[in-house]
């Protein structure tokens, strides 16, 4: 992915390509995700997945903590390569259009960390996130929302 971008010189492409992104891409797991009775449930399913999916060769945990704060946090292995930028920011964008598509909520981060170096102009990231606390070159990437993102249901059930 880094290569294409060099190439079109698109800055922002992981973040664009989450903007498009639809359950229905997602194969298996997008029919499970749309099918599930609530946001929590769909978190569950599509951790257990993406730990099966990669041969249990990464962690993508997901926690509350006493803080009423949910965390999602995703740790390569330590023979894992570091994964390249846009496609960091295009899976953890997509969590968030997602979450927003399936429940019509206006669901904003509360903070977003990345393990890579801050490109020239966050404002792209701002703007999908809907937060200013974007953090980089942190040790994992990790998105925190309210906890209350747990509870939502998706729009066709609720």
């Amino acid at each position: 992915m880094e290569t294409i971008c060099a190439q079109i010189q698109e800055e922002n492409l992981g973040l664009r390509l989450a903007l498009e992104a639809d359950p229905s891409w997602m194969s298996l797991p997008g029919v499970l995700g749309m099918s599930l009775t609530g946001v929590r449930e769909a978190i569950e399913v599509g951790c257990l997945y993406g730990r099966k999916l990669r041969g249990g060769a990464a962690q993508k945990n997901f926690h509350v903590g006493e803080d009423g704060l949910l965390r999602m946090i995703h740790v390569p292995a330590p023979h894992e390569p570091q994964w390249p930028r846009h496609f960091i920011e295009a899976g953890t964008a997509a969590i968030v259009v997602l979450l927003r598509r399936l429940t019509d909520a206006p669901i904003e981060a509360l903070r977003v960390s990345f393990p890579h170096r801050a490109p020239e102009d966050i404002s792209a990231h701002v703007s999908l996130f809907g937060t200013t606390d974007i953090r980089f070159e942190a040790p994992s990437t990790e998105l925190v929302l309210p906890a209350s993102v747990l509870e939502l249901r998706p729009a066709k059930l609720a």
